[in-house]
């Protein structure tokens, strides 16, 4: 689990996953930077990247323009908090499941940013 925007960058740099879900109101280590809407940065520079491991937002963030805003900045999913846990984990199984061969250095899934 990564509690910043940049510390979650960096272990999705440094580990495969297989699947990253991503929190809409990440925290941001550098000072000044808007707190809000950095889980849609963070998704944009893992795309940007290359990353091509399923991320997933998973929020408590309500409405059709939070979803259209995360799925056009790359996630391949909007899961919300308030869908029960056995749901959530069904459709990020499905993820991981369409997601393409596991390497061999892949984890279980993990939280990466909240």
């Amino acid at each position: 689990m990564a509690h910043t925007s940049e510390s979650a960058i960096y272990r999705v740099e440094q580990t495969q996953f297989d699947a990253i879900l991503v929190e809409f109101n990440v925290k941001s280590e550098r000072v000044g930077r808007p707190r809000t809407g950095n889980g849609l940065q963070v998704i944009r520079q893992l795309r940007a990247l290359g990353v091509s491991d399923p991320i997933l937002m998973f929020t408590a963030m309500k409405g059709e323009l939070y979803e259209t805003a995360s799925l056009d900045a790359g996630a391949d999913d909007f899961v919300p908090k308030t869908l029960s846990v056995p749901s959530a984990v069904s459709r990020i199984r499905a993820h991981i499941r369409t997601g393409g061969p596991p390497s061999s250095n892949t984890t279980k899934p993990e939280k990466v940013a909240t």
